[in-house]
């Protein structure tokens, strides 16, 4: 019997996921070993990169706090030179991570927020625009209300985090609402108004501009 193709991307994730956390594991238990074993012999450098794959390994198990400050200060000149590969592998696992997951770490989206490290943003950013992502967008309201939060809070965190949320509310989240069925948008709303009335009447004000383009669409321009 032939599969459905969403049961092979459902499998192909998973099995990503897993390849993910199997490696971050053993990077972090590789990382333990030599800091037990080789401290003395370790140069700045290579004692950073084995940071980082501690980090990686963290932030795939939830363990720990913190995670922007420490992956950014990670980053700085002379600690991590010529480390680029292994650091955008761990801003991908942390851009993933801070994203709206089950389990997803509370106060951890601020401080990548107010990172303003642009290619950290810029991770944050591709794992939201991830075909997946924008699944789970348009099936459960509440991962969409949980965004809407999100991408309209820390609007202090400086101008990179504004750039960022206002292209993921535009570029992401409005287009997944334009189709979205009376009764997703009531389920979304009812998780909104939990967090207090001021939460609908902004999210209601927002999507009259997303019903108002879709009009014009219609409408050729």
């Amino acid at each position: 019997m032939r599969r459905a193709p969403g049961a092979r991307r459902s499998r192909r994730r998973n099995a990503g996921a897993r390849g993910t956390e199997a490696e971050a594991a053993a990077g972090r238990a590789l990382a333990a070993h030599l800091f037990r074993s080789f401290p003395a012999e370790l140069t700045p450098r290579t004692r950073a990169r084995l940071r980082l794959l501690e980090l990686a390994g963290d932030i795939a198990e939830g363990r720990g706090t913190d995670w922007a400050e420490q992956a950014v200060a990670l980053r700085e000149p002379g600690e991590v030179a010529e480390s680029s590969g292994l650091l955008a592998h761990v801003y991908a696992v942390l851009g993933t991570a801070v994203l709206r997951q089950p389990g997803s770490p509370e106060g951890e989206l601020y401080g990548l927020a107010r990172s303003g490290d642009p290619e950290l943003l810029a991770a944050y950013r591709q794992a939201a625009q991830s075909a997946g992502f924008g699944e789970r967008l348009r099936a459960d309201p509440a991962t969409a209300a949980g965004c809407f939060v999100d991408w309209t809070a820390h609007p202090g965190a400086g101008p990179a985090w504004e750039a960022t949320s206002t292209a993921l509310l535009d570029d992401v989240l409005r287009p997944a609402l334009r189709s979205a069925s009376r009764a997703h948008l009531t389920a979304l709303t009812t998780a909104l108004a939990a967090g207090g009335p001021h939460r609908v009447s902004a999210f209601e004000t927002w999507h009259q501009r997303t019903r108002a383009s879709r009009w014009r669409r219609l409408l050729g321009g």
